[in-house]
């Protein structure tokens, strides 16, 4: 079974909000056919709704990826569930639906580990319970070691921790609000294991305070070949990318 302590010396491929170069992100189509171009791990987003049901979701509103409008946490489970989350990408997609932390746990099953990422939802009380649930939704499905919890607002990884103490965390890097912090404090501060930049702001002097504090390393936005050739050459561990196959074939 996958586990983020443990990924080896070869970069590992994480699919972001599933293969979503060819599927609707953040559904069950874009996380299985992640899971058959050969991606290690899915990344994912959670939300709550408005009865507090942690919902796979990237947006605060509905507009870009469902036929649906205004605000994911003004809408009951139900109500989400009514939408339509493919037809954006390509009618082909009709009828996904936005699904459920749960729901993507039991698809998975373990063949695959699973990068969540906690959202913002504004209110510093809502976060909490939204870390709370999640991770008490990951412990229900016995996925702790397959499960990597990330967000830009680190305070809610250590809420995790807290309801989990053997989870693993990841701190994202925000340019504007985390600017001249070294990775090593950041991650420090939160508990962390991993810290995750876009690949268009990691700096040498950056890795070599990363490994200097034995963190590893994931980069999003690896979309090219150039990319990946500079993330194995700055020696990052995750590559978090649309195109999990032609990182696959890039990475060979």
């Amino acid at each position: 079974m996958f586990s983020w302590r443990d990924i080896g010396t070869t970069p590992i491929i994480v699919a972001h909000r599933g293969a979503s170069a060819d599927a609707p992100e953040n559904t069950l189509a874009a996380f299985e056919e992640a899971i058959r171009q050969g991606a290690d791990a899915i990344e994912l987003d959670v939300r709550l709704s408005r009865d507090g049901e942690v919902v796979v979701f990237h947006d605060a509103t509905l507009g870009r990826t469902t036929d649906g409008r205004g605000f994911v946490s003004r809408k009951s489970l139900s109500q989400l569930k009514e939408l339509d989350a493919g037809s954006w990408f390509d009618e082909t997609f009709s009828g996904e639906c936005i699904p459920t932390l749960a729901e993507v746990l039991k698809l998975v099953r373990g063949r695959i580990g699973i990068n969540i990422e906690l959202k913002s939802p504004g209110r510093r009380r809502d976060g909490r319970v939204l870390a709370r649930r999640c991770a008490d939704t990951v412990k229900r499905r016995d996925a702790e070691r397959c499960v990597l919890f990330s967000s830009f607002q680190h305070s809610l990884l250590k809420v995790v921790t807290e309801a989990m103490p053997e989870a693993t965390t990841g701190v994202l890097y925000d340019p504007i609000r985390h600017r001249g912090r070294k990775p090593s404090a950041l991650a420090r501060r939160a508990g962390s294991l991993y810290f995750m930049c876009d690949i268009r702001r990691l700096r040498k002097r950056i890795v070599k305070d990363a490994h200097a504090a034995v963190l590893n390393i994931a980069a999003y936005s690896v979309e090219s070949r150039e990319d990946v050739d500079r993330c194995c050459q700055l020696g990052v561990q995750a590559l978090i990318t649309n195109r999990p196959r032609h990182l696959r074939k890039w990475l060979k």
